[in-house]
């Protein structure tokens, strides 16, 4: 696998410094997120040149919608959250369950096991409702979409340490949480690749929308941490 890294991507992120980025997403509850730091803490002992997320940033992304101030304006931000609410209101609360690690050519990411497929509706119904707005599909969009939570992105090419290590992963239960509510959310993209405190405010909610359709099965005790290799 040829490694993508972030500084490939710097002229990308340079050009776009100044502007935000609209997404809707579904942010990690603070229990999975302890879980997650606690894998990153191992896979940093291991390799630590390679970008390891803040717990603020952990989050499953439901749609890109553009940037803010150049294909979106200001003064639509509104309707947008009209739209928003419109999806969140057809939607009932359900389970998540993050499981296993796996690895893109730029990131290393926790895979979504229980609650895949309530994302990937959540996903398809942003698609329509706020047509006019939202980006083209990436090629990971649509029937492609992928849900999963990035917690950490390649810096450094020569990885195979840290991709054999990853490995040991790929089937630990990393836990399990409610998902009750949806955000509108500005990310600011190149501090993705900045210093800590910059990586702590990747994220800027504009909004939060309770999911207040039809809920799923009974909702029990989440954020129940799995076994970890050691």
């Amino acid at each position: 696998m040829r490694i993508i890294t972030a500084e490939d991507n710097k002229e990308f992120y340079s050009k776009l410094s100044q502007l935000p980025y609209l997404t809707t997403l579904i942010p990690i509850s603070e229990g999975l997120g302890k879980e997650l730091g606690t894998i990153q803490k191992q896979l940093r002992s291991i390799d630590n040149r390679q970008i390891y997320h803040h717990p603020s940033y952990f989050h499953i992304t439901i749609k890109e919608i553009g940037w803010l101030g150049e294909e979106i304006k200001e003064e639509n931000l509104t309707e947008i959250k009209d739209k928003v609410e419109e999806v969140a209101s057809s939607t009932g609360p359900f389970f998540l369950t993050l499981r296993g690690l796996n690895i893109w050519p730029t990131v290393i990411y926790a895979e979504v096991q229980e609650g895949r497929e309530q994302v990937r509706q959540l996903h398809l119904k942003m698609r329509r409702e706020p047509r006019g707005y939202t980006v083209a599909d990436s090629r990971y969009e649509g029937e492609m979409m992928h849900p999963h939570v990035t917690i950490a992105t390649f810096a450094v090419g020569d990885a195979d340490q840290l991709i054999q290590e990853t490995k040991q992963f790929e089937t630990t239960n990393i836990g399990r949480m409610n998902v009750d509510k949806i955000w509108l959310v500005k990310t600011i993209p190149h501090r993705v690749s900045g210093k800590s405190e910059e990586r702590a405010s990747f994220l800027e909610e504009i909004a939060s929308f309770p999911l207040t359709g039809a809920p799923g099965p009974k909702l029990a005790k989440a954020d129940s941490p799995g076994a970890r290799p050691t």
